[in-house]
């Protein structure tokens, strides 16, 4: 298993730093507004994203050896018709959805939309391989897809076209490449693809809806933050939050893609496992927080510019996010890959209502106030998390609980001193 997760975290790693390294470098080429304007479309694709877990990887990985082809054909039978739907529905609903989201261009969507299709086939394929421990060849295809696709055509079209178009074209580009680098990988499994009876396939959709309902749950703690911005402070300072999130929050995706991978088909209880992970995440959090506390200014203005210091409040209490969103990453695939998904769901309702609630008690008026409620919801969904997974760690659980709390502990000392306690 540890195999797996040098492979996976390998490809994860190689994808953030040319996400970063992309991000460092098209800051200087356009305004925070562009990056804003992209911002908001993606609302509305993530959200589809997140409908396409009822067909995606999770119930292909968690599915026995003896199921997981019934499984895969399930999957790709429902990615396409859900990807259907979802352009359906923007075909009636396109004015409504761009005036909500304030978007001008008719056009942005759509550019978007293949993403929707493609992210659903090649969810499907990941989950196939994870199931047969092929993680590296998941990464190799990351890896490049990333970097022809994302890095070097962001880069390449922001020098002549400083527009959001090139941030738009970079990621259509790395979705084809990522499904022409997989589908290639795949080709000799194209066998996997089996009839499936009626009781079959409701057993394998039913255990994609209740991923699915968690994956809502968790779409609307990482997106209800920015829509609450961008309806009431605006393009430019969704921009900069967004790029705040993407350098702190989106890490933690990325370890969570990894860890689904490999836990969701093969954790059954390792305590030496879960230790690791664990000691791991806690010293790369205060490392994390460390370098942004004591370096963030000066690294903004050195790597971005005096545009995106404004950046700053956000990317440190994001910051302090790490600990408890990449926590429940692993909390998360153990309950998904022992089928337990109402226990995910109660974890993922309960950081929900705690950000909602932060939103409309408090009304934040800046971009940092915003984040400190984001960093609450993590507290709470990462806490309950591993309550409910408390029964699968035994022996280490009250250590976790601990740590848990303790951390906390040092987030609100952090917050004090800096001035951005809420």
């Amino acid at each position: 298993m540890l195999k797996d997760l040098r492979a996976s975290f390998a490809g994860a790693g190689a994808r953030y730093l040319l996400q970063a390294g992309a991000l460092i470098w098209l800051a200087r080429l356009l305004p925070p507004d562009e990056f804003g304007v992209v911002a908001a479309a993606m609302i509305f694709i993530f959200f589809s994203f997140v409908v396409l877990e009822v067909g995606g990887g999770a119930i292909v990985a968690s599915a026995t050896s003896q199921h997981v082809n019934a499984a895969f054909t399930v999957a790709l039978i429902l990615v396409t018709m859900i990807s259907l739907l979802v352009a359906i529905l923007y075909f009636f609903l396109d004015s409504e959805i761009n005036a909500f989201l304030d978007i001008k261009s008719s056009l942005l969507i759509w550019v978007l939309m293949p993403m929707v299709f493609l992210r659903g086939w090649t969810g499907a394929m990941e989950g196939m391989l994870s199931s047969s421990g092929e993680f590296g060849k998941i990464a190799r295809s990351e890896v490049l897809s990333y970097f022809f696709g994302y890095f070097l055509v962001c880069i390449s079209l922001a020098y002549f076209y400083k527009s959001y178009w090139c941030l738009v074209a970079g990621m259509v580009c790395q979705s084809l490449l990522h499904f022409f680098f997989l589908g290639r990988t795949f080709s000799f499994k194209m066998g996997a693809l089996k009839f499936v009876g009626w009781n079959e396939f409701r057993y394998h959709a039913s255990a994609g809806l209740g991923v699915m309902v968690n994956k809502l749950l968790s779409y609307g703690i990482s997106q209800a933050d920015n829509l609450y911005v961008n309806l009431y402070f605006g393009k430019y300072d969704l921009g900069i939050y967004s790029r705040a999130y993407q350098l702190m929050v989106v890490p933690t995706n990325f370890v969570g893609q990894v860890v689904g991978r490999v836990f969701i088909p093969r954790f059954r209880g390792e305590v030496l496992i879960f230790l690791r992970y664990q000691i791991s995440n806690l010293l790369m959090s205060f490392l994390a927080v460390g370098v942004v506390l004591f370096s963030g200014e000066r690294l903004i203005l050195f790597l971005l510019g005096k545009q995106w210091v404004g950046v700053y409040p956000a990317l440190l209490i994001l910051s302090l996010a790490i600990y408890y969103k990449v926590s429940h990453k692993f909390y998360e695939s153990v309950l998904i890959g022992k089928r337990h998904i109402k226990r995910l769901a109660y974890s993922n309702l309960i950081g929900f209502l705690v950000l909602m609630a932060g939103l409309y008690c408090l009304s934040p008026s800046d971009i940092g106030s915003v984040a400190s409620c984001v960093l609450l919801a993590s507290f709470a969904q990462s806490l309950s998390g591993l309550l409910f997974t408390y029964g699968f760690l035994s022996g280490v659980s009250k250590s976790s609980v601990l740590m848990e709390l303790l951390y906390f502990m040092m987030v609100i000392l952090v917050l004090w001193r800096t001035e951005w306690l809420l």
